[in-house]
């Protein structure tokens, strides 16, 4: 019998609460990840990485609503403890790394954006490879910024690439 702190219950209320953001239900999604994210603390322990994913969720949902300074704070600190637990480069850290810089360019703010871009982009080419998903993400994410400040001259040769090494990577004919 699963109750509800276990830790299969507390990863469905956190696919529910995403689930109740996605259908417009604002109130009951963040109550659904508060309570989630305080009986994963409680129960699995503020830095385990399931506690962590329901910060960041929870950094997501606060950054789409417009609530960027509660946003920024969370994804702070999902960064700061999953790079003390899993380190630097592990993809989890730079997917937090990546979502504060995204909260940086919905807020024009490029000088903030940039460094954690670049951190982001160097650390998964290293780490992932030159063409993994994840760092072809990141170059574009880059060049777009690049483009944003009419730096075209640092853009076009990130989005050459990025171009290059989906084509070789999926072929000329994916979608």
């Amino acid at each position: 019998k699963l109750g509800p702190e276990h830790p299969d219950s507390l990863a469905t209320m956190n696919n529910l609460a995403t689930i109740l953001s996605k259908k417009g239900d604002l109130a009951s999604a963040e109550a659904a990840f508060m309570s989630c994210l305080e009986l994963r603390k409680a129960r699995l322990g503020y830095d385990h990485p399931d506690t962590l994913t329901t910060m960041c969720n929870l950094g997501a949902f606060y950054q789409n609503k417009g609530r960027f300074a509660k946003a920024e704070a969370i994804h702070r600190e999902c960064i700061e403890l999953r790079r003390d637990k899993l380190g630097p480069e592990h993809p989890h850290t730079l997917d937090s790394m990546s979502n504060l810089a995204a909260l940086y360019d919905s807020k024009d703010l490029p000088a903030k954006a940039e460094p954690l871009h670049v951190q982001c982009l160097e650390a998964r080419r290293r780490k992932l490879g030159p063409d993994h998903p994840s760092t072809l993400a990141s170059m574009s994410n880059l060049a777009l910024l690049y483009n944003r400040q009419g730096d075209i001259a640092r853009a076009e040769p990130l989005y050459q690439s990025c171009l290059e090494l989906q084509r070789a990577k999926l072929g000329p004919e994916h979608p």
